[in-house]
């Protein structure tokens, strides 16, 4: 049987008093597209910053790609991780954020070399024609001396989706990646994620996007109230939602674009 590319179990975070996760169980198969949907504040990027540890839960475990994240065995019990392994391990997944955390005194082309040449300390020719080719891929060979306040948002987040795909990641992790953008832009950073998807990358998108979830997930996660749901085929999910809140859900939104 394949091993999943991530598995969670039982996930609880809170900040201060607030339980923001509330035991959130996931598996998602190597190469599956899956959209997480959901009201604001229900738990979506908060699961996103966990599995990429940039959060700590208090309970639950997340393995990713046969790592236990953050957590070690020793003697029988399950301890944290060391400050260097859990780097090395954040290295599994790519993420692209809402905002493009861009180096701004770097070039396009300089922010897309940087991890593999300072963090997998490789060769800088090897990986400028690499990182050349994922720029070429995006759209954007012809602003790689570019700098990110020479770019439009659209394309500052087309070089973010690059300079995460060049650590060669095992899995990519989208949280609203098209949120900051105007109109125009959408559509260009969403035909990057949509080929990034039929390159067999294992994916887990927050997003708005209800027609590119429709499009090119595999499956949709609906988060409400810090718990998953309702899992379902996209299909399913569009077509014949379960849960009375789900279907609440899409009718506000689908009904704001109607009458838009």
């Amino acid at each position: 049987m394949t091993e999943p590319a991530i598995w969670i179990r039982n996930l609880h975070k809170s900040f201060g008093t607030n339980p923001v996760l509330k035991g959130v169980s996931l598996d998602i198969p190597p190469g599956q597209v899956v959209c997480v949907l959901g009201g604001s504040g229900s738990g979506k990027t908060t699961m996103l910053r966990c599995i990429a540890q940039l959060e700590t839960a208090e309970d639950g475990l997340i393995v990713m790609s046969g790592e236990l994240l953050g957590l070690r065995e020793r003697n029988g019990r399950l301890v944290p991780r060391s400050a260097h392994d859990i780097a090395r391990q954040r290295r599994l997944a790519g993420m692209v954020f809402q905002r493009f955390n861009l180096f701004p005194h770097m070039t396009a082309l300089e922010n897309v070399m940087e991890g593999p040449v300072r963090v997998q300390k490789r060769a800088a020719a090897e990986v400028r024609s690499e990182a050349l080719e994922l720029l070429r891929s995006v759209g954007l060979e012809h602003r790689a001396d570019h700098y990110p306040a020479q770019l439009s948002g659209g394309q500052q987040q087309r070089v973010a989706i690059a300079r995460a795909l060049a650590l060669k990641p095992t899995v990519m992790l989208f949280d609203e990646p098209t949120s900051a953008l105007d109109p125009e832009s959408v559509g260009d950073v969403l035909a990057v994620m949509k080929s990034v998807a039929a390159s067999g990358v294992t994916m887990l998108v927050v997003t708005h996007e209800l027609s590119f979830a429709r499009e090119v997930a595999d499956r949709i996660l609906f988060m409400d109230g810090g718990v998953i749901l309702e899992d379902a085929p996209t299909a399913d999910f569009f077509g014949t939602p379960r849960e009375d809140r789900t279907r609440a859900f899409l009718a506000a939104v689908l009904g704001q674009k109607t009458t838009a």
